[in-house]
This record gives C-alpha cells, sequence and structure tokens, in this order.
C-alpha cells in the first residue's frame, strides 16, 4: 500500500472518528438539556450552545428535536431488550427453580439500567407520564411506542412462562407488570426528589433507593411467587 493511500485512510479514520466523537458530545448535550428544561422548554439552540457547536452542525446529525429525544431512548430500551433476552434464556434453560429469582432478576436490570445512566432513564421514563408522545412527531413516536410494546410483550411473556411452570400464582400478567413498572417508577421518583441534586442522586440516596426497592421486592414475592424456598437459602 502506497504512502499516498495509507494517508487517505488515515485521514478518514480520523473523520470517522471526529464524527462520532461529535455525535457523542450532541446526545451528552441534549440529555442534560432535556433533563435540566424538559422536553418542551428545551430547543436546538439551547444543545448547539451546550454542545459548543453550531445550530447547522447539529442539524447535520439530526433533523429534529425529536430525533434527539429518540437517540436517548434507544440505548436504554436495548438494555431493557438484553435483560429480557437474559432472563428469556436463564428460563428456557431451567435456571430459575423459584419464582424469586425471576423478580429478583426483574428488579435488578431496571435498578442497573437507571444506575448507570440516571438521567437518561428518567427521560425514557417521563415519555410516558407527560404526555410527550402526543407533542411528538408521528414517526419518531410511532418507533418509540412500538419498541416500548415490544419490551411490555417480553416480560409479560416471561411472567406468562414461568406461571405455566408453577414458579408463580396464577395472576394477569398485563396487570402485574403494569404494577412492577410502576412500583420501580414511583420509588426512583420518590427517591429522586428526596435525595437528588443536579443531575445525580446522592450516595445515600442510592442506599435508601436499593432498600426500598428490595422491600418492595419482598412483598411482591410473598404475593405472587411459589417454591420460594430454595431462593432463601441461596440468598
Amino acid at each position: 500500500m502506497g504512502t499516498e493511500t495509507t494517508a487517505k485512510l488515515s485521514a478518514q479514520k480520523r473523520r470517522q472518528i471526529d464524527k462520532s466523537r461529535r455525535r457523542c458530545d450532541i446526545i451528552d448535550a441534549a440529555r442534560r438539556i432535556f433533563f435540566a428544561r424538559g422536553y418542551t422548554g428545551a430547543t436546538m439552540d439551547d444543545i448547539a450552545l451546550a454542545a459548543g457547536l453550531t445550530k447547522p452542525t447539529i442539524y447535520s446529525y439530526f433533523k429534529t428535536k425529536d430525533e434527539l429525544y429518540y437517540s436517548l431512548t434507544v440505548p436504554i430500551i436495548e438494555k431493557l431488550k438484553e435483560n429480557q433476552e437474559a432472563m428469556r434464556r436463564k428460563l428456557d434453560e431451567g435456571y430459575y427453580q423459584s419464582g424469586a429469582e425471576i423478580v429478583h432478576d426483574h428488579f435488578s436490570g431496571y435498578l442497573n439500567i437507571y444506575t448507570s445512566a440516571p438521567e437518561a432513564f428518567l427521560l425514557f421514563m417521563l415519555f410516558q407520564q407527560t404526555g410527550i408522545f402526543h407533542r411528538m412527531k408521528k414517526d419518531i413516536a410511532g418507533k418509540i411506542n412500538k419498541q416500548v410494546k415490544e419490551r411490555y410483550e417480553a416480560i409479560r411473556e416471561i411472567y406468562s412462562e414461568a406461571i405455566k411452570h408453577k414458579l408463580m400464582r396464577p395472576v394477569n400478567v398485563y396487570h402485574l407488570i403494569d404494577t412492577l413498572w410502576g412500583t420501580f417508577q414511583g420509588i426512583v421518583l420518590s427517591t429522586e426528589m428526596k435525595f437528588g441534586s443536579n443531575s445525580t442522586i446522592s450516595e445515600k440516596g442510592i442506599r435508601i433507593l436499593t432498600e426500598t426497592l428490595e422491600f418492595a421486592r419482598s412483598i411482591i414475592i410473598d404475593a405472587i411467587v411459589l417454591r420460594r424456598e430454595k431462593f432463601e437459602n441461596e440468598k
């Protein structure tokens, strides 16, 4: 390979790295602005200023504010999918001997995603709570809604199978999943209000959050789980 060709490839690689870094900077700025000002209050001018870029540069990566918001939800949805697929494999392979293990993995998955990216997770939750869906362009809102529905369907199937395997009582899985998700959201938002500071929750807040989630998990396990003895012995 000639020197000129090598130089061209090196320059292309640098441009790709710069482009990827710039995109990450835009997403990071958008996350901070959305979190601080809400979906309605955030503007592309604000995001450009926070990213240290011009608005035309922002638009060269994301055509609309909705696309930027969507980019923040994708990693959360993908992580939810990964956790659910792991739970499904464990269920299919007979790893779970108690429904308590399933509830434990479910709540742990939520908590891990939240603690790894609290701002993005809270923005994802707010999509469902504040009517953002109805303010967004239909194509973007439709994408998010479709992916959220797929996650709901996947986790309901896991619990339906657990009931068939007699790991849990025969409850309505639609009500159950709404209860589990609503419980987690409520505890997180309540803890954020008490212990949150700017975009992060305090160390004490994380401890209280974990303890409260453990308490909620134990109540749910008591209500729906069969064959919990093995789980309790292994804790």
